[in-house]
């Protein structure tokens, strides 16, 4: 159920990344992972209440390819804790609408770092990419999955900045084939 629940969300966030705001645009366009300070990188996901994510349900990865190569030579994987938004994120739910703040576990700070100072040796000396991604790998509902489900990512890369609406999307399930959207609705797990 978990591999097909994230295939489905994989695919999602594929067309999400697509559907990228304008302000969306211009915050990833600057975010320089490298450079920002994995204890101020948060990232947060609007979606029907009917979902909850907890700490866990997702991770981040950050890797480095050099040009001409498949294989990234530097990819670390990152827990994130999750909470539920307060408000005082600045973030406001829409009505019927909950709000998760991701960020990387304090236990994995240090790592963190230790990957950005590895990724900036190698670009002094080879030409390469990089890339940074969030996985959610589960999550449950605490009721029946409705029949339209919005979600809206956000991002804030610095401590007293404000979170940035990345992307906007009416109905999720409508990115979704007829049978993905079935089995999500037959697999997805309440939540105990």
């Amino acid at each position: 159920m978990r591999k097909a629940f994230a295939g489905s969300l994989l695919a999602v966030i594929v067309v999400a990344c697509s559907s990228l705001t304008t302000a969306g645009l211009r915050a990833v366009s600057s975010l320089d992972p490298v450079e920002t300070d994995p204890a101020h990188l948060q990232a947060a996901i609007g979606v029907d209440n009917a979902f909850r994510l907890r700490t866990g349900d997702a991770r981040l990865t950050i890797s480095y390819r050099l040009d001409g190569t498949e294989v990234p030579v530097i990819s670390e994987e990152f827990k994130l804790e999750i909470t539920a938004a307060t408000g005082s994120e600045g973030l406001q739910p829409d009505p019927g609408e909950a709000i998760f703040v991701a960020r990387i576990a304090e236990a994995d700070l240090s790592r963190a770092r230790d990957t950005q100072a590895r990724i900036k040796v190698l670009r002094q000396s080879k030409s390469g990419s990089g890339d940074v991604s969030i996985n959610v790998s589960s999550g449950c509902l605490t009721k029946p999955l409705p029949e339209k489900v919005p979600l809206r990512t956000f991002v804030r890369s610095h401590q007293a900045g404000k979170f940035v609406q990345l992307t906007g999307i009416e109905n999720i399930l409508d990115l979704l084939t007829e049978d993905q959207v079935q089995k999500v609705r037959q697999d997805f797990p309440a939540c105990q």
